[in-house]
């Protein structure tokens, strides 16, 4: 019984310290998301379909605002989903490894941040 105790307790640990990384490095790459989609903001066309001006065979028309503004808003939202809801990823496990939960967790928020700089980078070509 009191190896079980020890193994919660090492195990809360190891959780504490892959969440602290896991919201420290989410935190880096939203504001560096930011910072890029602000760059790209001074210098974008402000349009109502800026998708037809990147890509002229998109079928959906999306604003400039939209086409910026909402992957940075979705990880800023992701970051303080994960900061505030803590003690419910604590007890709420999707998958048995830890390591795995939280590494699954990276990869989709890498591919959003890609996503998000990406297009912001896209504008700022647009814009030159």
């Amino acid at each position: 019984m009191a190896l079980q105790a020890i193994r919660r307790e090492h195990s809360a640990d190891e959780f504490a310290r892959l969440h602290r990384a896991f919201v420290v490095h989410l935190g880096f790459a939203t504001g560096f998301a930011w910072f890029a989609t602000l760059a790209a903001a001074l210098r974008a066309p402000w349009v109502r379909n800026i998708r037809a001006l990147i890509e002229p065979t998109a079928a959906r028309p999306e604003a400039t605002g939209s086409y910026l503004f909402s992957l940075p808003l979705l990880m800023l939202a992701a970051l303080v989903c994960v900061v505030v809801g803590e003690d419910t990823m604590r007890r709420g496990r999707l998958l048995k490894n830890q390591n795995l939960e939280f590494g699954f967790a990276a990869v989709v928020a890498f591919v959003v941040f890609c996503a998000a700089v990406q297009r912001a980078v896209a504008v700022c070509y647009l814009g030159s």
